[in-house]
């Protein structure tokens, strides 16, 4: 395996060189922007980045670049300042975030690209920084939205979501229901057969 080490920092890379000469593992050093990676698709097999995410100005972009570069199933770790939320109103939290106001940070957890998998958060150094960990999909997160959801409203999913009309009056909606439970069907399906018998009826008119 090969280890690649990258930094924008000039100086940060020259001292991380130094502290691991002499290595018996293969390294390589490149300065670059860690929003914009100059690897091909899936070309590691994990991606570590600690300390400066929540300076970046892009980073989404930044998140998305890892999931590119890291193969499916490949685990990311990301970490940086940002305390507990249970500690941001303590007098720890108040000083800490007084004296370093990158503790102050929050995980941008809408920013987490839908590829990720098992995302898990770890709180460090205690509680001043974090550690957010997942694992590389291969697109967002896909269910079977059609399997009979059993209940007295009835439907799927997919049905639920796609196959909304426009709303009636309460009155209506409770004679609706009324009905439906009368002829011991789901409200689903009363819905579907008495809407699909009426529309058609309507059709050949």
């Amino acid at each position: 395996g090969a280890l690649y080490f990258q930094e924008l920092s000039p100086a940060f890379l020259l001292k991380a060189k130094e502290r691991l000469q002499p290595s018996k593992d293969i390294v390589h050093y490149s300065i670059a922007n860690a929003s914009y990676l100059s690897f091909e698709d899936n070309y590691f097999d994990a991606a570590l980045h600690f300390g400066g995410i929540n300076t970046f100005s892009e980073i989404q972009k930044c998140l998305q670049e890892l999931v590119r570069v890291v193969k499916p199933g490949g685990k990311i770790v990301v970490g940086d300042e940002g305390i507990g939320p249970w500690l941001r109103d303590t007098e720890f939290g108040k000083i800490m975030v007084n004296s370093n106001p990158l503790i102050g940070y929050k995980i941008p957890f809408e920013l987490i690209p839908v590829e990720a998998r098992n995302v898990k958060v770890e709180w460090i150094m205690m509680g001043a920084f974090f550690l957010l960990e997942f694992t590389v999909g291969e697109s967002a997160p896909v269910a079977n939205y059609h399997v009979p959801i059993p209940s007295k409203r009835g439907g799927t999913h997919w049905s639920r979501y796609h196959g909304q009309l426009e709303g009636v009056s309460d009155e209506t909606k409770k004679i609706a229901k009324a009905a439906a439970e009368q002829s011991a069907k789901s409200m689903a399906v009363w819905l579907e057969e008495i809407i699909l018998s009426a529309a058609k009826k309507q059709l050949e008119e």
